[in-house]
């Protein structure tokens, strides 16, 4: 199965957070802004870019100062999207800000329609 097909089949069956495994960002970039198109509403998040339109590279004003709570206020805030989180894993595994990322997240999923990918080297 492929990438695609994995990420629509787990949206279809009603998933929020869906984590994708893989060690191939660049390709996984590309088949998401493919499989997201149509939607008016994407963001992708990196530690060195901050959150990003993947098509036009517009920037939605979240400092990578700022971090993942930067995003993840963006996130819990945002009325609607598709959010794509790149780097997420080394937030939501360790330090400091942990516990507060994590139930965020969850909280956001909770609460919220919109879709959070985490593209990931490493397993959940």
């Amino acid at each position: 199965m492929s990438l695609l097909d994995d990420v629509r089949e787990k949206f279809e069956a009603g998933s929020a957070g869906v984590w994708v495994n893989t060690y191939e960002e660049e390709r996984a970039r590309a088949e998401l802004v493919e499989l997201f198109d149509a939607h008016p509403f994407k963001y992708f998040w990196s530690s060195s870019r901050g959150l990003y339109d993947p098509k036009t590279g517009t920037s939605y004003g979240t400092d990578p100062e700022q971090g993942f709570p930067g995003v993840v206020a963006f996130v819990r805030d945002a009325k609607s999207g598709i959010f794509v989180l790149f780097d997420a894993h080394h937030q939501l595994a360790a330090g400091p800000e942990h516990g507060v990322s994590v139930r965020a997240m969850r909280e956001f999923l909770q609460t919220k329609h919109s879709p959070v990918l985490v593209i990931s080297p490493m397993e959940e």
